[in-house]
């Protein structure tokens, strides 16, 4: 999904974006009464270092995103292994130990701790190796109409804009 912000600084053909952390809840009805918002961040500003392929300079509001589907197959590799390990910990522990635990409830946490345990490690090794994989860096799509932005709120990029629009704002 893309996101926008404000070039802060340019280095070579890599740019800092000052843009808004997404919300956890943003399409919730009931975001406003949720203290996980506040909690998680909402409208705190971040610094996402991004590859500037269209030369925006300082200043500039962009459009920028991971190419293809990466953010999907990342977030699922976060989020569903650990899981997998958590549940198939559990069955293993349950099965394997119940009785030197002298509970198949105790068996089956100390085996999802151990499966969550395990996931972790080749996740860390994959975050390691993959860490300067320029496919894994967001990349600025295209430049915003300043007048349709705010770091604060969305941006709409007006109807004559197109991802090939490379004139500076």
């Amino acid at each position: 999904m893309p996101r926008h912000g404000i070039i802060t600084e340019v280095k070579a053909d890599q740019a800092m974006v000052t843009t808004v952390r997404r919300g956890v809840c943003d399409e919730c009805g009931d975001c406003g009464s949720c203290a996980l918002e506040i909690g998680m961040g909402k409208n705190v500003p971040d610094q996402v270092l991004v590859n500037n392929p269209i030369g925006a300079r300082v200043g500039d509001y962009v459009e920028f995103d991971l190419a293809g589907h990466a953010e999907l197959k990342l977030s699922a590799l976060i989020w569903i292994v650990p899981v997998i390990g958590m549940v198939t910990g559990a069955v293993l522990g349950d099965r394997l130990f119940s009785t030197a635990a002298g509970s198949s409830d105790q068996a089956a946490l100390l085996g999802a701790v151990l499966g969550l345990v395990i996931t972790f490690i080749p996740l860390m090794i994959y975050d390691r190796l993959v860490a300067r994989d320029q496919r894994l860096v967001p990349a600025i799509i295209r430049r915003v109409p300043a007048k349709s932005c705010s770091i604060l709120g969305s941006c709409e990029p007006a109807a004559n804009t197109t991802p090939s629009d490379s004139s500076s704002a």
